[in-house]
């Protein structure tokens, strides 16, 4: 599925940059080399953030979608 149709990146890719320690939308999109261009995606990112977080509080990763 794309989280950000303006620059093409998948829910995949962000899952990705998260478990790899992006811990704000910017720096997601720092990892992702993605411009913000309308900022529709923000929402999203927060909240697979907010997910990441509360499954790292856990001592647990969130999964990697292909």
């Amino acid at each position: 599925m794309y989280v950000c149709v303006c620059n093409a990146v998948t829910e995949g890719q962000v899952r990705q940059a998260i478990n790899e320690g992006a811990l704000t939308t910017y720096q997601v999109r720092q990892k992702l080399d993605a411009e913000r261009v309308c900022g529709s995606c923000d929402d999203c990112l927060e909240d697979y953030l907010a997910e990441a977080f509360v499954f790292a509080s856990h001592g647990l990763r969130t999964a990697t979608v292909k």
